[in-house]
């Protein structure tokens, strides 16, 4: 668990929530976004995705704090 809780601190969270945060709360369109964090971006949901493909929650077949600190940023809508 705390492998994924590191990773959402530098891995998930300066690009997910920076992009999320400039689109909803500052209005920015998506066209306007640092394409770097764009790309480190979608590269962070394609390591979750890997794992959720093989594990029902990020650290195997129970929800844990890992699950609960990547939803946040993670989670579709605003």
């Amino acid at each position: 668990m705390d492998e994924w809780l590191f990773w959402e601190q530098y891995s998930h969270e300066p690009y997910i929530a920076v992009c999320r945060f400039q689109m909803v709360y500052l209005g920015k369109p998506a066209s306007d976004l640092d394409p770097d964090k764009v790309k480190r971006g979608y590269a962070a949901l394609a390591r979750m995705e890997h794992q959720l493909a093989s594990t029902p929650f990020l650290v195997g077949d129970a929800i844990s704090l890992a699950d609960v600190s990547l939803l946040a940023y993670t989670r579709a809508g605003a």
